[in-house]
């Protein structure tokens, strides 16, 4: 698989905890969802805000997502369907990493 860092252990092991995730849900991000929803409603206590991270870019995704929540009027039900909507307005624009690790894989 061709990757979009260079090789960092702790990267590794979170982008190979995603794809187990996301093929556990068929990459179906709307059951995946749904299943985060279900689990969220087992914990009603209050939820730990992460601290910036120093990472420009992890700070900034943290920052799209609590913004797309807070403009939901922090229904994550209505994130998701905000999500999803973003996901058929830029799918093209997305990361799919199913495409990624067919990169490279075919004889020149």
């Amino acid at each position: 698989m061709r990757k979009m860092h260079a090789s960092d252990p702790l990267l590794d092991e979170v982008e190979e905890a995603q794809r187990r995730v996301e093929a556990e849900y068929g990459n179906d991000p709307s059951r995946l969802l749904a299943s985060y929803l279900e689990e969220q409603e087992r914990y009603t206590g209050p939820l730990i805000r992460r601290q910036q991270s120093g990472d420009p870019l992890l700070d900034e995704v943290d920052e799209a997502r609590r913004r797309i929540l807070e403009e939901c009027g922090g229904d994550p039900r209505k994130a998701l369907e905000s999500y999803l909507e973003y996901q058929k307005q830029f799918g093209d624009r997305l990361v799919n990493y199913e495409k990624l690790s067919h990169r490279g894989t075919s004889a020149a």
